[in-house]
């Protein structure tokens, strides 16, 4: 099928006659590339003004569905076909209440796979030009890993149709022609209690119901969940296409420690107790929703988080995962959040040689013993106290994903550092994890080194020579004495100076100098600019590793280095260097810095 040739299109883009606004959305990308492809320009006509012998199908149309409509009715959310017959070729999905985006992931995945476009980062796309265009036979049917794939990076989260580009999907993204989650949510994803029953609402007339101390909700007191199931059926009627509603402890370590709830600890443990108490609502909201929503599918979503990440449950002789009370299993309305916060994500979390994995296996099939497939996972991907840090996770991360498909898991968020864009190669990062999300089985090693020769140019080569610094040193401190990268506090090993000898910190810098010195021969002076901005994002990660034991490499030079390291931050737009801390609280890394005590989590 010949699409472009001498300098004349072969082929027009048919619409449906009715098409959606997503159906016309991804003809007008397709054309939009094709014409910079070609430097022609691309006609978008209907079924009714066929004229051409090659036409590219977009979506639903009367053709595309008088030959695919059995596959076309049996795709599932975000599903693709690419397909040519004759002189046609078939790009379509089918759109759902919850994600109307599968036609225009068809026609990125045409280009990216068929005419070599790349969509790298919001201001790095490849276009290639091309002379000739034609197509050999394609037959492919693309299921994501995940159907719904959420990697946390702020690179997404400030340009929705880049986000769309990426395939992802985000509850806190705009949405675009449906690319968010927000249909799917009634409520907040997570760490909700005080959202649903606000002290400053509640806490005067029933004082029981908080933990002030611990800042939870108390799980023993009933007239609190007959509230709770108010405050949920009012949710639900206002989000009248939603289906998961949270109910889901706070973002806090400890639970409530009333007398009560003790009591009930020795009885059920912390989770048991937390899960009667949750089942309690979703019992309620069960029968509710039998009488007033009727056919409609509504969940209650909770985490497996900090004290509550242990399921309630024991492993008796056979390996086998028991309940310890049948009040504590979920309810068949319940989906577990189960979190990855407290473990190491340099190895895979599978890996019961690693000292903070050891029990993960035990912790996740306990759960899935109790739910099956209704579980969701919240991984993690940068240290929240130090986004600067190099979190050198591209060890575990594909077999991460892995484990999780080959579980059962539908759902993935991968949270990064989503309040700032471009710490530690977010841009990278963004742009892998919504690969892997995509297809597990992705060549990871191909796209990083495809990403890295675009994005970075002339400096590819150091940035390539960096990470292989890191990767080496990484895995020889874990041969010696273990190393293990975490989400919050820094274990030794990640800041230790005998892991990160001077020796090692110089070779870093000398490797940067080189690709700065290459940057400064760019002749295009926004070029030169540009490049040099990006890099240097790398390179703050390196001198990171610098700043934290600066004292015990050098006696000297460390306001200015200090001073220096600021004002790049600055320059290169970084918004945040830790969760919830702007750069308007520079002065606080500042004097962290020069006390020496950055890796001291307890000062944060």
């Amino acid at each position: 099928m010949i699409i472009f040739s001498n300098g004349k299109t072969c082929a027009d883009i048919v619409l449906p006659t009715c098409a959606s606004p997503c159906e016309r959305f991804a003809a007008d990308e397709l054309k939009k590339y094709l014409d910079l492809i070609t430097n022609e320009k691309f006609s978008i006509i209907t079924t009714k003004s066929l004229k051409k012998d090659f036409n590219i199908y977009v979506g639903a149309t009367q053709k595309a569905l008088s030959l695919f409509e059995n596959e076309y009715l049996s795709l599932g959310q975000d599903s693709f076909v690419i397909r040519n017959v004759g002189n046609d070729l078939f790009l379509f999905g089918r759109e759902s209440v919850y994600s109307q985006s599968a036609t225009i992931y068809a026609v990125y995945e045409f280009l990216e796979k068929y005419l070599g476009v790349r969509f790298y980062a919001v201001d790095e796309e490849m276009v290639p030009k091309k002379e000739h265009i034609e197509i050999d036979d394609i037959d492919i049917l693309s299921n994501p890993s995940f159907i719904n794939r959420q990697p946390l990076y702020g690179t997404q989260r400030k340009n929705a149709q880049f986000a769309l580009k990426l395939r992802i999907k985000d509850k806190y993204v705009a949405d675009l022609l449906g690319g968010s989650l927000d249909l799917e949510w009634g409520t907040a994803q997570g760490h909700n209690f005080y959202d649903l029953i606000p002290p400053a609402v509640y806490e005067k007339e029933h004082p029981e119901w908080f933990d002030k101390e611990n800042g939870e909700l108390c799980f023993s007191q009933e007239s609190l969940t007959d509230e709770l199931f108010e405050v949920l059926k009012r949710e639900i009627i206002s989000h009248p296409n939603a289906k998961y509603f949270a109910l889901s402890q706070n973002d806090t370590v400890k639970s409530c420690q009333c007398d009560k709830c003790k009591a009930s600890y020795e009885k059920y443990g912390v989770t048991g107790t937390m899960m009667r108490f949750v089942n309690h609502v979703a019992k309620m909201i069960e029968e509710w929703s039998k009488e007033s929503c009727h056919n409609r599918e509504i969940y209650i979503v909770t985490f497996a988080y900090y004290f509550s990440i242990k399921p309630p449950v024991v492993k008796n002789k056979k390996g086998e995962y028991i309940a310890i009370d049948e009040s504590c299993i979920p309810n068949k309305n319940v989906y577990i959040f189960f979190t990855t916060i407290d473990f190491c994500f340099y190895h895979e979390l599978a890996d019961t040689t690693c000292e903070w994995n050891k029990d993960f296996l035990d912790t996740f099939y306990g759960w899935k013993s109790l739910v099956g497939e209704r579980i969701h996972v919240w991984n993690y991907c940068t240290n929240y106290v130090h986004y600067l840090y190099p979190f050198f996770n591209f060890e575990s991360w594909q077999k991460n994903y892995k484990f999780f498909k080959d579980n059962g898991v539908r759902y993935l968020l991968d949270h990064g550092n989503c309040e700032t864009e471009f710490a530690d190669m977010a841009e990278m990062r963004a742009y892998l994890a919504s690969k892997l999300m995509w297809d597990v089985n992705l060549n990871v090693e191909e796209e990083a080194k495809g990403f890295i020769q675009a994005y970075y140019k002339e400096a590819a080569k150091e940035v390539e020579e960096y990470l292989k610094l890191l990767r080496e040193r990484f895995k020889k401190i874990d041969e010696i004495e273990g190393y293990h990268l975490r989400v919050y506090n820094l274990p030794q090993e990640m800041y230790a100076k005998s892991n990160f000898p001077i020796e090692f910190i110089e070779k870093l810098r000398t490797t940067f100098a080189r690709g700065f010195d290459k940057i400064e021969k760019i002749e295009d002076e926004a070029k030169r600019a540009l490049i040099k901005k990006r890099l240097m994002r790398v390179d703050l990660s390196a001198r990171y590793l610098l700043l934290i034991n600066y004292d015990e490499y050098y006696q000297t030079g460390k306001e200015e280095f200090i001073e220096k390291y600021l004002q790049d931050i600055k320059y290169c737009e970084i918004a945040n260097f830790r969760e919830s801390m702007s750069m308007d609280n520079m002065q606080i890394l500042q004097e962290r810095a020069l006390k020496g005590v950055l890796y001291r989590y307890d000062l944060w």
